[in-house]
């Protein structure tokens, strides 16, 4: 019997004719391996240029938009939960979420890894390994959290946070359905946290993805902030830190710096004064921007966040896994001595500038606000 699977994408900033490409790469493919596929795309601006939208209607084929109506950003797993409740109502078995700004080699290769990998594996969720395109979210915050919190997994989801899942739908909707999910940048670890919490059966594959986005540090402490708030507000963070003892002798330093930070039995504020101050380069710095000053905040060490700045090449490729494992150094230090009850209220009560508005009441609310044509 044929699948009926939602093929579907998350559109902000991308020109018109990007999402046409995306779609017809991808769509030609699919209508011929015995699908029913249903395009969908949530438009996240609630300024939704109508006549953008009469473009894409009169090129794709019965296409579905999603039209935003609520004004809180960022919005993209607002746009995952939204194209779900769109799934469940269409009784799609499976529902896929792809970037469309991902410049996707092959996308038949492509499909094949995401998509008809979880079909032929009977998978509940899977979360493709995008490799040599993982960046600083993935890196410095996906890998470490999940060898330190998750290693039972660690072999299994290689990419956090890749922009891209497939998932049966039912399953899907249970993790948008969930208190806990966040509509900002939290949601992409909250995936992968409820998934685990209720005994997903998740898989993972290599696709050849090329990244073509590279974002200023203030926009990625963004990311930080909330990913690291969900993160720290999970329910089972207590019971899961009884895993990271296990590093503490695993890390091996690569240079003079990380050799004084790994030997120095470092408090949070000492690790930032360190790296602010010390003779740390770029990629080094990226620490503070993706790790330490979020975390220095969410659990009370630090009140303010100092001016940073953005570079336009912020960190060196070939260096970041050795900072991924300073990371992970770091991160275990941290939550070895902060007060855990104290941490997870702050994070449920916390206000600042680098964390959405999103909070569970309009969470609730926005699921109502918006439109389908």
């Amino acid at each position: 019997m044929k699948k009926n699977i939602v093929w579907g994408t998350c559109w902000y900033n991308e020109t018109k004719e990007s999402i046409i490409k995306f779609f017809d790469s991808s769509l030609s493919y699919l209508k011929n391996c015995n699908c029913n596929v249903f395009p969908v795309i949530f438009y996240a601006k609630c300024d939704n240029d109508e006549s953008d939208i009469a473009f894409i209607k009169s090129k794709l084929k019965n296409v579905i938009i999603i039209k935003n109506k609520t004004d809180i950003f960022p919005n993209k797993n607002y746009g995952i939960a939204l194209i779900t409740k769109v799934s469940m109502e269409l009784n799609a078995d499976y529902t896929a979420i792809v970037d469309c700004d991902w410049d996707i080699k092959q996308s038949k290769k492509f499909i094949d890894n995401t998509l008809f990998y979880a079909i032929d594996n009977d998978y509940d969720l899977v979360i493709p390994n995008i490799g040599e395109a993982n960046g600083r979210s993935n890196l410095l915050i996906g890998r470490p959290t999940i060898n330190l919190l998750y290693p039972e997994y660690k072999d299994i989801i290689y990419s956090a946070f890749p922009g891209s899942l497939v998932s049966k739908t039912s399953k899907l909707n249970l993790i948008i359905s969930d208190y806990n999910y966040h509509f900002d940048w939290g949601g992409e670890w909250d995936i992968i946290s409820i998934a685990i919490k209720n005994n997903f059966k998740i898989g993972s594959k290599l696709v050849n993805v090329k990244s073509t986005r590279h974002r200023s540090n203030d926009s990625k402490m963004y990311d930080s902030f909330q990913i690291w708030r969900a993160i720290l507000c999970d329910d089972e963070l207590k019971n899961r830190l009884k895993k990271i003892k296990k590093y503490k002798n695993d890390i091996i330093p690569y240079d003079n710096f990380s050799k004084l930070i790994i030997n120095n039995d470092c408090s949070i504020k000492e690790l930032i004064d360190e790296i602010s101050n010390g003779s740390t380069n770029n990629t080094q710095k990226q620490l503070l921007y993706m790790v330490l000053y979020p975390i220095a905040f969410l659990v009370g060490d630090i009140k303010y966040i100092p001016k940073i700045d953005s570079f336009e090449e912020p960190y060196d490729n070939t260096e970041i896994m050795n900072v991924s494992n300073l990371a992970l150094y770091c991160i275990r230090q941290i939550l070895n001595k902060c007060d855990i009850q104290l941490m997870q209220n702050r994070c449920k009560n916390l206000n600042n500038k680098y964390l959405s508005k999103w909070n569970y009441n309009n969470q609730k609310n926005a699921m109502k606000n918006y439109k389908v044509i």
